[in-house]
């Protein structure tokens, strides 16, 4: 008994009672996936099935982002987003400690979806034991030289400071020069080269220009060349992933 808003219950299963909420008041939740979800109560702009009938509740699957994973930040395409009411939203951020309300108008569940932040890179700042409130997304807390955001593009460990990627030699091969680097297993690089690797490419959402496909294996071979090289996991001008 009692009131939750904006919670989220699942992978609950119970006896006597029901494994999701039992006899209370429900604003703005997901109660899914328990066994069962519930047995009797009040719900608004909630996402449960059966369908409790009242306001706003819907029946679709929340789609999170890697349920079996424990990541129950919501997909971009989850019916969850914005149909939940601003009238139950609690305080003025969510469990992660960013921004409770985006687009005007509250999700459904315990976290609210970011655009253009991958629930993924965050449910990884939580895996490191990161904070997830956006306070480190760009802070280097391994002090590699890479920040947290650009450690996920690489899949790299942000607080093992050995765990980088790093270019490693670029030896001349006839008229190629084979390129070295560390890197992770099962992640895909390329290369990219300017004559000014600090400067940004224009536009600022473009990457530099390439001269090799994508490589997992740490080693590439590519022509001959007279401006700087680099490796890359992906465009490290973007913001977020």
């Amino acid at each position: 008994m009692g009131t939750l808003n904006n919670c989220t219950l699942t992978g609950n299963a119970g006896r006597s009672f029901a494994g999701g909420a039992n006899s209370s008041t429900l604003n703005n939740c997901i109660i899914y996936f328990n066994q069962p979800n519930y047995s009797s109560g009040t719900f608004r702009y909630c996402c449960t099935t059966p369908n409790p009938g009242g306001v706003g509740n819907i029946t679709n699957a929340p789609l999170f982002v890697d349920y079996a994973g424990g990541n129950l930040r919501l997909q971009s395409n989850s019916p969850c987003i914005n149909a939940g009411t601003n009238y139950f939203a609690p305080g003025g951020t969510d469990l992660d400690g960013r921004p409770r309300i985006v687009d005007a108008r509250v999700d459904i569940g315990a976290y609210e979806f970011q655009p253009g932040v991958s629930g993924l890179f965050i449910g990884w700042l939580q895996q490191y034991r990161l904070p997830t409130d956006a306070s480190a997304d760009f802070t280097d807390p391994d002090a590699d030289g890479h920040t947290t955001w650009q450690e996920w593009r690489c899949q790299t460990d942000p607080t093992n400071a050995l765990s980088a990627l790093r270019l490693l030699s670029a030896a001349r091969a006839g008229t190629n020069v084979t390129v070295s680097w560390q890197s992770v297993a099962g992640v895909n690089h390329f290369l990219e080269r300017s004559t000014n690797l600090w400067a940004s490419p224009s536009p600022p959402s473009a990457c530099w220009p390439r001269i090799s496909p994508a490589s997992p294996s740490g080693e590439t071979a590519c022509p001959k060349a007279t401006s700087p090289l680099r490796v890359d996991a992906g465009c490290s001008d973007s913001p977020y992933p």
